[in-house]
């Protein structure tokens, strides 16, 4: 409700689930694609501590390399900010990763 209160998502685009993910320092979330089946938009609320997401470049992917070291565009999720995948093209295309925290974090993710 709040989200649609904030004009974040419209009332017929209100999410009817969430996801809470807690990480510790040194705590990362590979790079993956939010499945087809989510429904559009996904909105993740993060809470706590600044955390870097990172967005594929090439053909939307994450490079990495052979020493393990993912290659992107870096986003800078501020404390209490909100990130919306709002369509499908970023949201179904375009790989995303969490990179290792520095301090305690918590994202909640609606759907």
């Amino acid at each position: 409700e709040a989200l649609v209160a904030q004009g974040v998502v419209g009332t017929r685009e209100a999410p009817d689930a969430a996801a809470v993910c807690v990480y510790e320092p040194g705590d990362r979330l590979p790079p993956h694609i939010d499945g087809a089946e989510f429904e559009r938009p996904v909105c993740t609320v993060n809470l706590l501590s600044v955390a870097t997401m990172l967005l594929g470049k090439a053909h939307g992917r994450i490079q990495v390399s052979p020493t393990g070291y993912w290659k992107g565009f870096n986003v800078r999720l501020p404390r209490r900010s909100v990130t919306v995948f709002r369509d499908s093209v970023a949201g179904n295309l375009v790989e995303h990763a969490l990179l290792p925290v520095h301090r305690r974090h918590i994202s909640i993710t609606f759907r």
